[in-house]
């Protein structure tokens, strides 16, 4: 199995964790902004001592961000719909952990890659009174041509999350679905949870 990611996801990466953390609020697009000015400023802060030291990236990720990723709603699409409604609860429950694990450390590897990308978003199409909204954004690189990003958020308990990224009309959240769905349909969930366990402590 498979644990890199296409390089076009780099970008989708690296505008999820921007985006991610995600508070309870009424409207998204602000949220968003505001929590991509805080990342944003967080990384130019510590850029010094986050080269000395990238590990330390992992605990940004971990603390800052993943709380706010609805990580059951990735898992569950990830997964796909048999596995997932086959699967007991522990199962469940294991592959999400080992999927945060390794979603965290891809993250973090991605935020090495940041170099003053801004991102900009559109006004929300509609009201955000429904349990998923959509936000469209624009990222602008210094060297590169800008990229049109779609957020999909889920509202739970009056908070949004994050859950997946449309990064120039491809989801993210497929590419994580196309990676492993092969390996699930044939060995089952239990058996990737333990691959995706061996690979995160490598």
């Amino acid at each position: 199995m498979s644990f890199s990611l296409k390089r076009f996801f780099v970008g989708a990466i690296f505008s999820l964790l921007l985006a991610s953390s995600v508070l309870a609020a009424s409207d998204p697009v602000h949220m968003l902004q505001s929590v991509t000015d805080q990342v944003t400023s967080e990384l130019k802060a510590n850029r010094a001592l986050l080269d000395a030291q990238p590990d330390r990236i992992n605990d940004i990720v971990d603390r800052f961000l993943m709380p706010h990723v609805d990580f059951q709603e990735m898992s569950r699409w990830v997964a796909g719909r048999a596995a997932w409604n086959n699967a007991s609860e522990k199962e469940r429950q294991a592959f999400i952990k080992v999927f945060r694990e390794l979603v965290i450390r891809t993250y973090a590897g991605s935020l090495n890659d940041y170099e003053n990308q801004t991102i900009e978003y559109m006004p929300l199409r509609g009201a955000a009174e429904g349990a998923q909204v959509q936000v469209f954004s624009v990222i602008s690189s210094p060297d590169a041509a800008p990229v049109h990003l779609a957020y999909r958020l889920t509202r739970a308990s009056g908070e949004w999350k994050v859950y997946d990224i449309v990064i120039e009309g491809v989801s993210l959240l497929k590419g994580f679905q196309n990676q492993f769905s092969t390996d699930i349909a044939h060995d089952g969930l239990p058996a990737v949870t333990e691959k995706i366990r061996a690979h995160n402590a490598q």
